[in-house]
């Protein structure tokens, strides 16, 4: 299996393009080498590649801050809550700028 690092910092410090293409190669190498049926996209920096990869490489791209995002709101609708039994501090109250009404809500009530 191939391992390849793409450090978070040089998604800020490559050219234009650049990343997306260093993305997109080692993507397809781990399909075509390695045999990978699906990609997980690892950093927040990389966050809007997945569609466009995915239709250039022809397996599943998985955006991990979209997937993050959509773990939260399954928690929400089920109802899920950490443990109130010692183990967490409660977060100290701040407020939220430019986040979407869907999840202030559940910020709100959390309070």
């Amino acid at each position: 299996m191939t391992e390849t690092w793409l450090r978070v910092l040089d998604l800020e410090s490559e050219g234009e393009g650049a990343v997306e293409k260093a993305i997109e190669r080692e993507a397809l190498a781990a399909v075509k080498q390695d045999g990978a049926e699906v990609i997980c996209l690892g950093c927040a920096g990389m966050s809007g590649f997945d569609k466009a990869l995915e239709e250039k490489i022809g397996v599943p791209v998985l955006d991990g801050f979209v997937c993050a995002l959509k773990l939260l709101e399954l928690f929400e609708q089920y109802g899920l809550r950490h443990s109130k039994i010692l183990t967490y501090a409660a977060p100290l109250s701040k407020e939220l700028t430019g986040l979407s009404s869907r999840f202030s809500k559940v910020y709100l009530k959390n309070e």
